[in-house]
């Protein structure tokens, strides 16, 4: 990390910027080169012995797969020096865009504060709205439905035009606009999740411990329901 020492006119010192500074590197492959012949060799050896007819066959079958691990082993062991500078390299950057990320944090930290409080008020205003809207709306209906009800309770006195004539009069009475909740700009609405009871998530929903289950067999245990448990046999590079 070093800082830019440059002040422009009209700066203070709170206004300096900090310079991230990684430094480049190459990093070549051509170690890699020395095992071409090798792997070459080591694969056509290594095919002559696909056919196993006897236990001479199976010796030498058995020879080779360890001295063919033995060389991969060598190579990933290269491929992790050559890698070395590389992944010291990516540390150095996430340092430097962690130390980016905790300066913006510093410098949004205050807003973000205010948009969270300002935006939960306004949240809480539209929820009070929607409500109120609802509550007026079911209000309308219900005094509708009692004026109609008590105008069928005329009985045979009056028609059913007049009925029908008295019902729409009803309609237009109690029928008022309702102001609608204001719309807000930006709002997005998405739908999210918490867990409350872990007893009562259906299966499907959810994942297997394979911790729990590697630990499980590795201790012993050979029977799970659902899940099948068998030996898988390898040979192990040659020394």
């Amino acid at each position: 990390m070093s800082e830019n020492k440059e002040v422009k006119q009209g700066q203070t010192v709170d206004e300096y910027t900090s310079l991230v500074k990684i430094d480049s590197s190459e990093v070549t492959m051509d170690t890699l080169n020395i095992f071409v012949n090798q792997l070459k060799k080591g694969t056509e050896l290594l095919k002559t012995n696909k056919v196993i007819n006897n236990a001479q066959d199976l010796i030498k079958a058995t020879d080779n797969i360890g001295k063919a691990k033995k060389l991969i082993n060598l190579v990933n062991k290269e491929v992790a020096n050559l890698c070395k500078p590389l992944k010291e390299m990516k540390k150095k950057i996430d340092e430097g865009q962690n130390a980016i990320k905790d300066r913006a944090g510093e410098m949004t930290k205050a807003l973000s504060e205010v948009v969270d409080d300002v935006e939960k008020a306004v949240l809480e205003f539209n929820k009070a709205e929607v409500l109120r809207v609802a509550k007026e709306q079911e209000e309308q209906k219900k005094q509708i439905e009692e004026k109609i009800e008590e105008i069928k309770n005329i009985g045979p006195l009056a028609s059913e035009e007049e009925i029908s004539e008295a019902t729409k009069q009803a309609e237009t009475e109690f029928i008022k606009p309702v102001v609608s909740a204001p719309s807000i700009k930006g709002l997005t609405v998405t739908w999210k999740y918490e867990i409350t009871d872990t007893s009562k998530v259906p299966m499907q929903y959810c994942s297997p411990d394979t911790t729990k289950i590697q630990t499980a067999v590795r201790s012993g245990v050979r029977e799970i329901p659902g899940i099948k448990i068998f030996k898988d046999e390898k040979i192990r590079a040659g020394r």
